[in-house]
C-alpha cells in the first residue's frame, strides 16, 4: 500500500514536471528510457562576412537572429544536421575516452574530445552536399573536415540542446 503511494507520489511530480512542455516534446507517456528512433535537429545558419579580409571569413550560428543583428542583409544559407539522443551508455563510452585519472593530477577531462565524441556519436544525418550539389555522405572522415566556424556552431547548438 506504501509503495503504490509513492509511485503515485513520483507519477505526480513527473507529471508537474511535464506540464507545460510543448506537447510535441512529451510522448503519450512520460519516459525515463530514450527509443532508437529519438532524434532532434539542428540548423546552423552560414554567411560570409564581407568587411573581413582573411581567409576563413565565414560566421555561423544556430540562433539567425543573432546572426541577422551582426550581419544585417546577408544572405544565410541554413544546414541542417539531425542527432539521435544520447543514452546512458552513450554517455559512458564518451566519458570513458574524454575523461582520464593520473597520479599527478587525478581527473583529466579533456573538453575538446569530449564534445567532438559527442558529435560524431550522435550525428544521424546532415543535408550536406558538395560543390557539384551530390550529397556528402555523413562519415567521421567528413565530419572531420567540417570548417571549424561551422563545426564550431554545430557543437555549441549539440552543447546547448543537451544540456538544457
Amino acid at each position: 500500500m506504501e509503495e503504490n503511494k509513492e509511485n503515485e507520489e513520483v507519477k505526480s511530480v513527473i507529471s508537474d514536471a511535464v506540464e507545460g512542455v510543448a506537447p510535441e516534446l512529451v510522448k503519450d507517456e512520460f519516459s525515463v528510457f530514450v527509443d532508437e528512433d529519438d532524434t532532434f535537429d539542428i540548423c546552423v545558419w552560414v554567411t560570409v562576412d564581407k568587411n573581413v579580409n582573411k581567409i576563413n571569413n565565414l560566421v555561423a550560428s544556430h540562433n539567425k537572429d543573432a546572426l541577422e543583428k551582426v550581419y544585417p542583409g546577408q544572405k544565410y544559407i541554413p544546414f541542417n544536421f539531425t542527432f539521435r539522443m544520447p543514452t546512458h551508455k552513450d554517455d559512458v563510452a564518451i566519458s570513458r575516452q574524454a575523461i582520464s585519472i593520473t597520479a599527478e593530477f587525478g581527473i583529466e577531462i579533456d573538453p575538446a574530445l569530449l564534445v567532438d565524441l559527442r558529435l560524431k556519436a550522435l550525428l544521424k544525418s546532415w543535408d550536406l552536399k558538395d560543390k557539384e550539389g551530390n550529397p556528402v555522405l555523413m562519415l567521421e572522415e567528413n565530419v572531420d573536415k567540417l570548417n571549424p566556424i561551422v563545426s564550431n556552431a554545430l557543437k555549441k547548438a549539440l552543447e546547448e540542446m543537451l544540456v538544457s
